[in-house]
């Protein structure tokens, strides 16, 4: 507790821009530290959470998240928000190609009981891609705006003001939902757990094996 697991290739999976800065956003940064290859996937648009539909908008700051996290590669897959349930089969097939191809140590994805259905729908897609990997690999659900039952926690404290500016990219989503102040919060809250005064913040996660993770989301989900 208290340290990322260890990985030198990571793979973040964002139902929406803004995701992967809110429930790991911290813990990419300890990555970066260490040279590891991390690779989001945004998987749909965005287009509801902003006004109009702005798709360019929320690309864009997604994008500028690059001037803190450099070194950080980005997939925008665009597929339309909110209809992740709709085009799992490709989203599917093109994520087994991504994992064979990075076959990453570690997989960062959204807590599978989150309120958002495209983070429920991200844990089902993922699921079906590792059925047909072979390669063993970790995975490790983040929460954004709802506590998990966490069995790994990281201290960010070290990362509390590069993680906030992560956030302030997303202008239109912090003026709009008032993201920093729930996940600072949040974060606050899982510091307090660890009864340390030199932690203020921390991100925690649900880890899970690939073979039990399947096993999980299939009985959860009543695929057998």
């Amino acid at each position: 507790m208290g340290k990322p697991l260890h990985a030198r290739t990571v793979l973040v999976l964002a139902p929406h821009p803004d995701d992967e800065v809110l429930g790991c956003g911290g813990t990419l940064l300890h990555y970066t530290k260490s040279d590891a290859d991390i690779t989001i996937i945004y998987l749909t648009d965005g287009r509801y959470g902003i006004d109009a539909g702005d798709i360019q908008t929320r690309r864009t700051e997604a994008e500028s998240i690059k001037e803190i996290l450099p070194t950080v590669k980005q997939l925008f897959w665009n597929f339309p928000d909110c209809a992740l349930y709709e085009n799992m089969l490709n989203i599917q097939l093109a994520l087994k190609q991504v994992i064979t191809e990075l076959q990453p140590d570690l997989i960062l994805s959204p807590w599978l009981f989150d309120r958002h259905p495209d983070h429920e729908a991200t844990s089902l897609i993922l699921t079906e891609a590792l059925k047909e990997i072979t390669e063993e690999v970790c995975i490790s659900l983040y929460e954004i705006m709802l506590p998990l039952i966490a069995n790994h926690t990281v201290n960010i404290s070290a990362y509390a003001d590069e993680k906030q500016m992560l956030i302030d990219k997303y202008e239109s989503q912090v003026t709009r939902y008032n993201l920093k102040a729930i996940n600072t919060r949040l974060n606050h809250y899982r510091a307090e757990l660890f009864r340390r005064s030199n932690v203020k913040l921390a991100e925690s996660f649900f880890v899970i094996e690939k073979s039990q993770f399947i096993e999980l989301v299939d009985k959860l989900f009543c695929k057998n």
